[in-house]
């Protein structure tokens, strides 16, 4: 919670906005006040120093971060100081290309373009790639963190799937460079070389830029710091704030060093530490930092609540629940959230936070069972949706009654049942006159024990009737779990992703009895989905977000489900430092929370027997 600018300045905030020469750092606690320590700065350059507001420059992650961090200075100052210049590292850097048009200024590609351009360069370098968007966007995130680690791709860079890195990026890069565009990395490695080659150009910007103040630095990546470094050599004028315990962002390029190293590169750098909490109860502080603490590459730190300890309330501040499933797990914090509706909590000012799509796919649909509420801010794909799903909707189909040729097509090959399309003569197929026609056939006769057994399994599938029983016979029983894996190792799609999503499409529809019933949720769940991407929603929602999206935010109540082993930590954290973001990751969504925190695990997760998670030993509670 970020403090009322009319409030009083704690000794920290003081000395760090009152800091006016020299290299400062400012480690800023969760809750501390950071964004007033910035904004309160630069008005003290600008009315105590005499500072030239067009000669300081302010930067961020976000433009929604970098237009709040303005409309809080233009409150303190007067109408003559708005030449300030706050912006994202990107918005700023291209301003920088544009004005100095180097080499011209480009296209810039985003969202679906980017993508599109991605699958072009794939099918260049591997023909026979397919790949879904999840796939794209994993590509997609893979040369983003090349170009933002400095844009030199190793010979030996590692393979993703049976995709050859270095020739894709490569080819990316060939067809971005044909079609005279960039992509958003391109505005960092662009503004680098533009600094390297023209000394002119950058002695220009470091005379504009006297004076250089950086949010969020732990997010800083190597090629936004390289720059910054261009700027400031000396950092007579540089002020960076952040929090290296809530770096989390290793995916994007961003390195925690960057951070523990800057006192080396500025030698003499001031270090300020902001170690009072306004967000979060003692209770809440002391747990998270018990678990930020257990980290090997981080500065100490002191921390404390500024909130008194509230004795009228009951213990559980910070609690621990075990569950059986994720289904239980998930009835119980939609009983919670119903109960403290029921005593006055908004909704929004509750929050689930989840490690992965699927803990937030699985309480989505139980808030719809539900009947609560919410929001995703997060992009919620639909699965039901997804192309591995398809052969599966179109079994429970056949099973119950649709006989049409073009459903049989889509799951009786995958894997191949004995026969082949052309065997499929008539719209409306009759299997038994299928298997027929092959036995009488001296050429088709190898054929028919295979289509017979195939029409044997659909018979039994519809004899199983429950939805959640007839999926299960589909992928274990009939083989299609064994052809999807083998599709996506052809392929080069993620086999662990295509089967997780296989999973939750199970697992939702394990409540209901009959296949029309699990439509009738999906048709549901879906029209909910269309409803929340055309806004139409409730203004009092529950909140549903990934531990990512939820940086920066603040709720009374949260909730972390699914605090197992391979999800936090994930299964792809293989190293200490990938733990230790991991870990850094859980300490940024307990400290959202503001009055309760729940921390909650499973036994058993999709029908997979689960572990718990190694961070709940390592944090202390009252």
């Amino acid at each position: 919670m970020e403090r009322d600018q009319k409030l009083t300045l704690d000794a920290a905030q003081k000395e760090a906005a009152a800091h006016f020469r020299g290299p400062c750092m400012v480690l800023s606690g969760p809750g501390s006040g950071k964004t007033t320590v910035i904004t309160q700065r630069v008005k003290m350059l600008v009315e105590t120093h005499n500072v030239p507001p067009e000669e300081i420059l302010v930067v961020t992650f976000t433009k929604a971060a970098a237009e709040e961090m303005k409309e809080r200075f233009l409150k303190l100052v007067s109408a003559e100081k708005t030449a300030v210049l706050f912006g994202t590292f990107h918005s700023v850097f291209y301003m920088i290309l544009r004005a100095e048009s180097f080499p011209e200024v480009l296209t810039v590609v985003e969202g679906r373009e980017r993508l599109e351009i991605l699958r072009e360069a794939l099918r260049s370098t591997d023909p026979e790639a397919e790949a879904d968007q999840d796939y794209l966007n994993a590509l997609s995130a893979e040369i983003s963190r090349i170009k933002n680690d400095g844009g030199t791709i190793r010979e030996n860079e590692p393979r993703n799937g049976r995709i050859d890195l270095k020739r894709l990026y490569e080819a990316y890069n060939a067809l971005l460079k044909k079609r005279a565009a960039m992509d958003y990395d391109d505005m960092l490695l662009r503004t680098r070389e533009l600094f390297q080659n023209r000394p002119e150009v950058l002695r220009t910007w470091r005379e504009r830029f006297r004076f250089i103040l950086i949010d969020e630095f732990q997010d800083v990546n190597r090629v936004q710091y390289e720059i910054v470094k261009m700027l400031a050599p000396m950092g007579e004028g540089l002020f960076v704030v952040g929090d290296d315990d809530q770096s989390i962002y290793g995916f994007r390029g961003a390195r925690p060093g960057i951070m523990l190293d800057f006192p080396k590169d500025y030698p003499g750098t001031r270090r300020i530490l902001l170690g009072i909490n306004y967000r979060s109860v003692p209770e809440i502080v002391e747990a998270s930092l018990s678990l930020a603490e257990q980290n090997h590459e981080r500065y100490r730190k002191k921390l404390r609540s500024a909130r008194a300890l509230e004795k009228d309330r009951q213990k559980g501040l910070v609690d621990v629940s075990r569950f059986e499933n994720v289904p239980e797990e998930c009835d119980a914090i939609a009983d919670l959230v119903l109960r403290r509706l029921e005593e006055g909590l908004p909704l929004h000012e509750m929050a689930v936070l989840t490690r992965t799509a699927f803990g937030a796919e699985a309480m989505i649909q139980k808030c719809i069972e539900r009947g609560i509420p919410f929001i995703s801010k997060d992009k919620v794909p639909n699965l039901f949706a997804h192309f591995a799903v398809r052969p599966v909707f179109a079994c429970l189909n056949w099973a119950a009654g649709n006989r049409s040729r073009r459903n049989l097509l889509l799951f009786a090959f995958a894997p191949p049942k004995g026969f082949r399309r052309e065997d499929l003569k008539e719209e409306q197929v009759d299997l038994s006159a299928v298997c027929e026609a092959l036995a009488k056939d001296p050429e088709t006769r190898w054929r028919a024990d295979r289509a017979a057994f195939f029409r044997y399994q659909t018979e039994l599938l519809a004899r199983l009737r429950i939805p959640y029983a007839m999926i299960n016979y589909f992928r274990k029983g009939m083989g299609y779990d064994d052809y999807i894996l083998g599709q996506a190792e052809q392929k080069g799609m993620d086999p662990k992703g295509i089967l997780a999503v296989l999973d939750w499409v199970q697992e939702s529809a394990k409540d209901y009895r009959r296949v029309a019933d699990f439509y009738a949720f999906v048709a549901k769940y879906v029209r909910t989905l269309e409803e929340k991407a055309r806004g139409e929603e409730a203004k009092d929602r529950l909140v549903i977000s990934s531990l990512h999206g939820a940086k920066g935010l603040e709720y009374s109540e949260v909730f972390i489900p699914d605090l197992c082993e391979q999800i936090l930590p994930h299964e792809k954290a293989l190293t200490r430092e990938a733990v230790e973001e991991e870990r850094r990751l859980l300490y940024v969504g307990m400290t959202r929370a503001k009055d309760t925190l729940h921390l909650m695990t499973v036994k058993e997760r999709f029908g997979r027997s689960m572990k718990e998670s190694r961070f709940l030993k390592e944090i202390r509670r009252r």
